[in-house]
């Protein structure tokens, strides 16, 4: 049969279930029925080689489960910090003027708030980057990883916190995009490209 006379072979686009993006069926790589484009191959072949399962698709994990993620962090924090500022607030001068008051107490108002952020920067970089979860996602079996599921190196851990102090800023908003993306993504993971899914 001529070529002409025949039908007009369609090409359906399939989506990455890494990176969500439209390819055609020939340009991607099935994997437990799931589609990888040619840009995600790479690095799925690389998180199979390390034993990350790819059986189903990630479980975005959504606002509630984060909140309680934030809480414990906050708590585990607090058992921290706290004792530092007590130890800060034994340093004031008893006695003297009320300008060395003043001076005293800004100084330490200053250098604990310093220390503070130091000790969360350190906190979420590190857990973040070394395990792919702060002990309060581990906790509530979440973890923090890249669109093809690999997890993020201590760079991308460290702009994340970061990311993370711009979303604050956004009085709340930043972090309410989690309750309207398809992904469950906040301001901080739309910046940094991660997701957060449940550990299963």
């Amino acid at each position: 049969q001529p070529l002409k006379a025949s039908e007009t072979v369609q090409i359906t686009p399939r989506t990455c279930s890494r990176c969500h993006r439209g390819q055609s069926d020939s340009e991607m790589l099935t994997y437990c029925d799931q589609a990888i484009c040619g840009q995600c191959k790479s690095a799925f072949l690389q998180c199979i080689r390390d034993g990350v399962s790819f059986a189903e698709p990630p479980i975005y994990a959504g606002f509630t489960i984060r909140v309680l993620a934030w809480f414990v962090d906050a708590v585990t924090l607090l058992v921290f910090t706290t004792p530092l500022l007590v130890l800060l607030e034994g340093l004031a001068p008893p006695q003297g003027g009320l300008v060395v008051v003043i001076v005293s107490w800004t100084a330490i108002t200053l250098v604990g708030g310093i220390l503070t952020a130091a000790i969360q920067m350190l906190y979420e970089t590190w857990f973040v980057g070394r395990y792919g979860a702060t002990p309060g996602k581990m906790a509530c079996g979440l973890k923090i990883v890249r669109p093809d599921g690999s997890l993020l190196t201590f760079r991308r851990a460290f702009a994340r916190y970061w990311g993370k102090v711009l979303t604050g800023m956004t009085m709340g908003i930043g972090f309410l995009l989690v309750t309207v993306d398809g992904q469950c993504r906040s301001m901080h993971d739309f910046i940094c490209d991660t997701r957060v899914v449940r550990n299963e």
